[in-house]
């Protein structure tokens, strides 16, 4: 996977970074990440998990850590609407998940393939 250089100037986007620790890490397709709620993460300042099948999952960290901050981060969201939103990854309309061709779009721009990922080790995920 592709690694922004340091010093570069850019970064990626924390949503786009957990999104696809989510794909790579779990293999699961974009459609079934973009349709995870706020309550399918689990979690407090220690321990987090991810609900994609009984019993819940906890990823490794730094992927813990990036759940974290981007629970956190959803306060600052453009779209007062999506503030409230129970969608991990809310889209522009009210209630609704963020645009599936979007997330892949977004996923494919930083070298993740839109189908099933593989499940690889942690260090090879987006930093």
């Amino acid at each position: 996977m592709p690694r922004v250089p340091a010093g570069s100037g850019l970064s990626l986007p924390l949503r786009a970074r957990v999104a696809a620790a989510l794909v790579l890490l779990y293999a699961q397709p974009v459609s079934r990440i973009v349709r995870l709620t706020i309550d399918d993460v689990i979690g407090d300042e220690t321990v987090v998990t991810v609900r994609l099948g009984d019993p819940p999952s906890p990823p490794p960290e730094p992927v813990a850590g990036l759940m974290r901050a981007y629970l956190q981060s959803r306060q600052h969201l453009p779209y007062a609407s999506s503030r409230s939103s129970q969608w991990l990854f809310p889209g522009r309309q009210p209630g609704q998940p963020m645009n599936l061709v979007s997330l892949q779009v977004h996923l494919r721009e930083i070298g993740v393939p839109p189908q099933r990922g593989p499940v690889i080790t942690v260090g090879a995920l987006p930093q």
